[in-house]
């Protein structure tokens, strides 16, 4: 049996409830107050989750015994059309709401939802309570597979709202949220783009509006992470999450991936498109550049023109690809550079920047953005047209993107030289990771994606037979007998064979993936990290396989390398001059181009609108000044305050990718 009451933490008043009678093991209710319990018609309702049913006890307190009232609506679902004779699942009634004096709620379980009014009419005898059905919980196409979600309703003065929450089913952590409000004129909702409020959302599914608030707190959804200690705000405008400990709450902005620069996986196919199709934008330090905002000349019409031409000499690409944009006589003396010529890409060898860049697209503005991590610089290049659609990015390496598309089409995409390759559609199933093992532009690429169904597991392989440009998907199927990992992350490629992460930390390889051989080389690493979730990144770097282990939140970060010959995994405090990206669905480890980014691991994420990184020399996080390469004197122990973008804002590394922002017009 189970005992409710309802209790004023201001006056103290305890008002005690009958034993719910009817209540069985294992279910669990949604509640809400019709209005205060003062009211003579005051109802306190109790949704099932899970099951056609009501319970709701008046609280009038008049009455000589308060009693439960039990209340199947399946038929009133029925005749909703929303489910039918033949379903074994009739659906439910969830996030209930109180709002213009009625109690809202969503019907839950099925695939056409309904928001619904729970009318309620009471006289001295009795209530009767009706649900009305007033509108369609707003549609979300969002796509991806990791991914759980839950719904929220909240209603304050004269707007209702409907909270979507996704959360990251891997690394526990959330991943992406949608806010709505209902537009009573035409009944239609509308994705909100700003708030300047305050939502709370607890832990036990219960949603707080707070209109008068710290103005530092207002405009976020702050939600309470399930261990109740963490608290992810997220930004309704900027679309980011800043991750903060439950007594802090502050301001959040932008975040996404990670790009490596330098002049070695250029596409032989690409030349530079006319510089009027893509506006060049500029470098700009304020996160609030107005993005097509019109260049002016100025100075450089006072230059002699002989001069203008020998200063681009000296010029890197980004220098070049910025003068290009100060005007009609900077395009006339620094013309459009044809890409696939050698010999007209050599002079940018010696003085192209050799940073990595964390490259951000930002899906509703059609713009992806790269920002230096040292100096904080940033730049822009809008987005292909093709690619204005809804997509995720599956992995990235050579500087491509393997993106999906909304569609469930496939494509191969680099930012910098505009090349877009679409792959066939793919065969359906639960897909587990993907990578490939060469640029597209090489006929000898190979694009795998592992499947995971319930007694097997298997690989979808895209290739070009006689090297020939049309791309054909073969399945695979792989045989791991008795160790049949939970997931596979990170697969990577190395030579003919891909190595993969499985869920508990232990790695597979695939020997010459085209014949299916496999081989499970070692256990997981004997790491000193005890919080959970655990976050694991597979990386290849100088011909050995890295594994980073670190917490959700940053506290404990260790690194180690495979000994194959002795299956084992050794921990080392050191990369030497390498470095490391993570993000969500990439980790990569590269050489260092400048000392001062060696021996170091960058992460997805913001502090103080500059990038974070963690040192294994200090064991600490850090983030440049802007223009310096020094670290800054502030340094911080896990990832409190600092943010991380969301899916829709998608990102991933991009390495050994030729800095060619030149040939266009100026997305852990």
């Amino acid at each position: 049996m189970v005992m409710w009451s309802l209790w004023n933490p201001i006056t103290s008043r305890l008002i005690r409830l009958p034993q719910l009678q009817d209540h069985e093991k294992g279910d669990s209710y949604d509640c809400c107050l019709s209005s205060p319990p003062d009211d003579p018609s005051s109802i306190l309702l109790l949704a099932v989750i899970g099951k056609p049913i009501i319970f709701f006890c008046r609280l009038n307190c008049k009455r000589k015994k308060l009693r439960w009232t039990k209340m199947p609506f399946a038929n009133q679902l029925k005749s909703m059309h929303v489910t039918d004779d033949n379903s074994e699942c009739n659906g439910y009634l969830g996030c209930l709401t109180y709002w213009n004096d009625k109690i809202y709620g969503c019907t839950l379980g099925l695939f056409y939802r309904l928001v619904i009014q729970v009318n309620i009419v009471v006289d001295d005898n009795e209530a009767v309570i009706s649900l009305l059905p007033i509108v369609k919980t707003p549609s979300l196409d969002f796509r991806r597979c990791s991914s759980i979600s839950n719904g929220y309703m909240l209603g304050f003065s004269t707007e209702l709202f409907y909270i979507r929450i996704f959360e990251d089913e891997r690394r526990k952590t959330v991943g992406e949220v949608f806010l709505f409000k209902l537009d009573m004129t035409n009944m239609m909702w509308e994705e909100t783009a700003d708030l300047e409020v305050a939502i709370f959302v607890s832990v036990d599914s219960t949603v707080m509006y707070r209109p008068q608030l710290d103005p530092d707190l207002g405009g976020y959804i702050h939600i309470v992470g399930k261990t109740g200690q963490v608290i992810y705000s997220y930004n309704v405008k900027s679309k980011n999450i800043l991750l903060s400990s439950m007594p802090s709450l502050l301001q959040t902005r932008q975040v996404s991936a990670w790009t490596v620069l330098d002049q070695r996986s250029l596409g032989d196919h690409q030349q530079e498109e006319d510089m009027n199709d893509m506006t060049v934008v500029r470098s700009v330090r304020d996160a609030n550049v107005d993005f097509y905002s019109t260049t002016v000349e100025s100075d450089l019409h006072n230059i002699p023109f002989d001069v203008l031409q020998r200063i681009l000499e000296f010029c890197s690409c980004v220098d070049y690809m910025n003068f290009r944009a100060a005007g009609r006589r900077c395009r006339l003396a620094a013309p459009p550079i044809q890409w696939s010529r050698k010999t007209e890409l050599r002079r940018f060898q010696t003085h192209s920047l050799v940073s990595p860049w964390l490259a951000v697209f930002d899906k509703a503005q059609g713009i992806i953005t790269f920002t230096d991590p040292i100096s904080n610089d940033k730049y822009f290049i809008k987005t292909p047209p093709k690619l204005i659609a809804n997509f995720e990015i599956c992995c990235s390496r050579y500087g491509w993107l393997l993106m999906l598309k909304d569609d469930w089409s496939t494509v191969l995409y680099n930012p910098f030289t505009r090349d877009i390759r679409k792959l066939p559609q793919a065969p359906d199933g639960s897909v587990e990771g993907y990578c490939f093992s060469a640029p597209p532009t090489d006929p000898l690429c190979i694009v795998a994606r592992f499947k995971k169904s319930v007694e097997l597991l298997g690989c979808d392989v895209a290739y070009r037979e006689d090297s020939k440009e049309k791309w054909e998907w073969r399945w695979i199927h792989l045989n791991l007998g008795y160790r049949y990992p939970c997931t596979l992350q990170f697969p990577t490629f190395h030579g003919q064979d891909v190595y993969a992460l499985s869920g508990n930390g232990g790695i597979y390889v695939f020997r010459k993936l085209v014949e299916g051989l496999v081989c499970f080389i070692a256990e997981l690493p004997k790491s000193c990290c005890k919080s959970t979730p655990v976050k694991r990144f597979l990386a290849i770097c100088d011909q050995h396989l890295i594994q980073v282990v670190m917490d959700e939140l940053g506290e404990s970060t260790e690194l180690f390398n495979l000994d194959e010959s002795k299956k084992e995994w050794k921990k080392i405090d050191s990369l030497g001059k390498h470095m490391i990206y993570v993000c969500g669905t990439t980790c990569l480890c590269v050489e260092a181009r400048k000392p001062e980014m060696e021996n170091k691991i960058y992460f997805p994420r913001l502090r103080s609108k500059k990038i974070v990184f963690y040192s294994l020399e200090t064991c600490r996080y850090h983030t440049f000044k802007n223009g310096e390469t020094n670290i800054e004197e502030e340094s911080f122990a896990d990832f409190f305050q600092t943010e991380y973008y969301t899916y829709r804002n998608p990102a991933s590394c991009l390495d050994r990718t030729t800095l060619v922002l030149a040939n266009v017009d100026h997305d852990y």
